[in-house]
């Protein structure tokens, strides 16, 4: 397992404690999940945690750790299908406040994964509009997909770069829907159907840019702020178990309860290029 993936395993295991579902749980922080798998995982590619669980995949496999010490992996093709030919997994993470699902950022497919008998189970699975990402080149297919996902609702969110528009696809056929007016340095699913954002605004002086948090609402195409965010942001994650935001600035996690004062809760190996996969 190379090195960035190594330290995002154990900054979520770090992180693990502020959820309710991993209050009574064995995930001790530091912990290598790898040695619980037979044989272990080959290479990190996507990590979340969900309903308490820690759930992740390398390019073939899907791996799902539990607080009371199971364990449990299933063939990507289980719940994506065959991979093109000449083609391979990029498996990523979208979830909300009770749906997971698995993407092939390669090929658009996304698959609902269903956890709640124990052994993640494939669940419907949906061909996304994928051609924007993707040139023929002949001898291979390039695929350069997006780099962050939220659920809400009836839609996937996407960021297709830091900064870019916030991109759109109906869950219920694919189809890629018209961007948001509104531009994101990173994206993740809040409650009720809501995401929260962090937007470059510009500061109260007409110099510079300022990182704010913001609610966005779906349902009324809006966005309001919620406070100002202490330095350049690296990736945000929210906790709805314990209503908890938190935030890698720098090499520091911050977690802000209930979307309140920020707090240190964290400390990160100091390498501003991993800061973006968080």
């Amino acid at each position: 397992m190379n090195m960035k993936k190594l330290m995002c395993l154990l900054l979520l295991l770090a992180l693990l404690p502020l959820t309710a579902g991993a209050q009574t749980a064995a995930f001790a922080p530091g912990m290598n999940l790898s040695e619980r798998f037979d044989p272990p995982h080959r290479n990190l590619a996507a990590l979340t945690a969900f309903d308490g669980q820690v759930v992740f995949a390398d390019n073939s496999q899907l791996y799902v750790a539990t607080p009371d010490g199971q364990t449990h992996v299933k063939p990507l093709h289980d719940f994506l299908g065959p991979v093109r030919e000449g083609g391979y997994r990029a498996p990523a993470f979208a979830q909300d406040e009770k749906r997971l699902a698995l993407l092939d950022t390669q090929s658009g497919a996304l698959a609902w994964v269903d956890l709640s008998g124990g052994a993640p189970a494939p669940g419907a699975r949906l061909a996304l509009y994928w051609q924007d990402y993707t040139a023929d080149m002949g001898y291979y297919v390039q695929v350069e997909p997006p780099v962050q996902y939220a659920l809400a609702g009836d839609t996937l969110y996407a960021l297709d770069a830091r900064g870019a528009n916030i991109t759109r696809f109906s869950l219920d056929t694919g189809k890629k829907l018209p961007a948001l007016s509104a531009a994101a340095q990173a994206i993740v699913s809040y409650r009720d159907g809501k995401l929260l954002l962090v937007q470059a605004l510009r500061g109260a002086d007409g110099q510079g840019a300022v990182p704010t948090l913001m609610v966005y609402d779906p349902q009324a195409d809006t966005t309001a702020p919620v406070q100002a965010l202490a330095g350049q942001v690296g990736g945000i994650s929210y906790d709805l178990a314990s209503d908890t935001l938190l935030a890698a600035q720098g090499n520091t996690v911050y977690a802000y309860p209930a979307l309140g004062e920020g707090k240190p809760c964290a400390t990160l190996p100091q390498n501003d290029f991993f800061m973006e996969y968080l």
